[in-house]
């Protein structure tokens, strides 16, 4: 099953990260992205984080796109759909 689903073009895998966890604890997260063939990240728990500029480690780890994003600051509170300008904003 996950040979398929890492396999299959038709689907977007994305890999959901929560930033309220020290950088130091997701070092799997670079392994982990190339096992499930992921190419997107959604970030969750960003209201969460004490450093939201973390970000940028993050994405030098894992040159993945930015695709969803969860805070309650944003409007409803519900994951919205990234934009650099608004994650900008957030950090």
């Amino acid at each position: 099953m996950h040979r398929w689903l890492a396999r299959n073009p038709g689907f977007h895998r994305h890999l959901v990260v929560p930033l309220d966890r020290d950088l130091q604890d997701l070092n799997s997260l670079q392994e982990t992205a190339r096992n499930w063939n992921c190419d997107w990240l959604a970030l969750s728990r960003m209201d969460q984080t004490g450093r939201r500029a973390k970000l940028l480690d993050l994405l030098d780890r894992l040159p993945l796109p930015v695709s969803l994003v969860g805070d309650v600051s944003w409007p409803d509170g519900e994951p919205s759909i990234a934009s650099a300008g608004a994650l900008m904003d957030l950090m």
